[in-house]
């Protein structure tokens, strides 16, 4: 049932203002005045009194508080969805010009993520105690990964930040977009696999034993695929404790292995060759690099820390070998097409319009484009992993349901053949 709540909020000019608004919860009323491009500083029940904390402000140089330390070793992971709503309140309410202090203030009350709230506090402390807006989202490696950190740096710098903040929302918003597109297309490929598995088990532990036993009493030849079978189902049921004990190895051996920076960049190197599959990586990681490198170039960023960036955020073990390949290059004076041309894994394409974008000092429009045209690419890329992955696995599902049933079946016609 709706209800009126008090607002305190500031508007884009700046302007405190406040009255009432009628809302079914303070997060409803909260969202309505979003809506109405105020950034709300306070919302209470239209009966009742607020009372504001008493916030004591750090001295500069003063001594943060140890749990803030905590908070920036300890804070949860935030989803993407919650970081681009932070990400967005941030820069309204830096736009509406209140100080940096009282916006983290009003972050820690208004957001509905919790690890969130408890990040915005630590920041407000930091801030308070004197240290850079970078240095603050720094201390939270698990929620702003080196990509926003980068970005806030920038816009800090710059004196942009608005501007900054803008375009982090696009990229977040871009990159979810791209691995809600890849984990869509995923899904039913796993549902099948799963299902493979579930059919292999069953048979191998309850059909196939149950028919194993008539075989054996009817002393027929066996065929090769019921050896198979049998042999597998008794090496199951004996020594049940070698074939868990074996997986566990095997998965913990190889998660391992993958942690090392060799182990990641074979992994990567060897995923490019997949047919459908490596296309796909490389298309992702080219949407990825122009994206973020035209925003960083927008943003004032030097080439050099625009591609120290991207080696950090890039997610890919043999890209990132190949972005430090290219600083090497580029620290010896040479240019940016040339010297990503030089290297593995960057398309023509990308070469080519990165070299008209460098003699046109029009870099950051070049990857602009190159970005838009690459996102096409992953979408069509997506669909066609879909259209191969299927049928694929449904050929595999057939084959493990073919060699049961030939295991299973062909016995009784030999036995058939042998009554008559």
């Amino acid at each position: 049932m709706a209800q009126d709540y008090r607002y305190k909020a500031v508007n884009l000019q700046g302007q405190k203002v406040e009255g009432t608004i009628a809302a079914e919860s303070i997060d409803d009323a909260k969202a309505q005045l979003f809506a109405r491009a105020l950034a709300p500083v306070s919302v209470s029940a239209a009966s009742s009194s607020s009372k504001k904390a008493d916030k004591r402000p750090a001295k500069k140089g003063e001594e943060i508080p140890l749990r803030t330390h905590l908070v920036g070793l300890l804070s949860a992971r935030v989803s993407t969805a919650d970081l681009i709503l932070f990400t967005k309140q941030l820069r309204t309410l830096y736009v509406a010009g209140i100080s940096l202090a009282e916006i983290f203030t009003i972050l820690a009350q208004q957001l509905e993520s919790k690890p969130l709230r408890k990040v915005c506090a630590a920041i407000e402390e930091r801030i308070r105690a004197g240290e850079s807006l970078r240095s603050a989202f720094a201390a939270h490696p698990k929620v702003f990964n080196h990509l926003y950190v980068a970005m806030i740096e920038a816009g800090e710098r710059s004196g942009a930040l608005p501007r900054v903040l803008e375009r982090l929302v696009f990229m977040l918003e871009h990159e979810d977009r791209i691995k809600t597109q890849i984990a869509a297309a995923l899904r039913y490929p796993k549902m099948l696999v799963a299902t493979m598995l579930g059919a292999f088990l069953v048979l191998l532990n309850y059909v196939v034993p149950q028919f194993a036993a008539v075989y054996a009493s009817a002393r027929v030849a066996l065929p090769w695929p019921t050896v198979v079978a049998i042999e597998m189902n008794r090496f199951l049921s004996d020594y049940w404790w070698i074939a868990i004990s074996a997986t566990v190895a095997l998965v913990v051996g190889a998660r391992m292995w993958l942690k090392t920076d060799r182990g990641r960049f074979l992994k990567d190197k060897w995923t490019m060759r997949i047919p459908v599959v490596g296309p796909l990586v490389q298309k992702s990681v080219m949407a990825r690099f122009a994206a973020i490198f035209s925003i960083l170039q927008q943003s004032g960023v030097t080439i050099i820390e625009a591609m120290d960036v991207l080696t950090e955020t890039v997610d890919n073990a043999f890209f990132a070998a190949q972005f430090e390949e290219v600083k090497e290059r580029l620290r010896a004076g040479g240019g940016i097409a040339d010297s990503i041309g030089a290297v593995e894994g960057f398309s023509p394409l990308a070469v080519q319009l990165l070299s008209v974008g460098e003699k046109a000092s029009h870099l950051e429009e070049m990857m602009d484009v190159l970005s838009r045209h690459y996102d096409e690419e992953v979408r069509l890329q997506v669909d066609k992993l879909t259209e191969y992955l299927g049928p694929a696995l449904i050929l595999c599902l057939g084959v493990v349901v073919l060699f049961f049933a030939l295991a299973i079946f062909l016995p009784m016609w030999d036995m058939v053949k042998f009554v008559k």
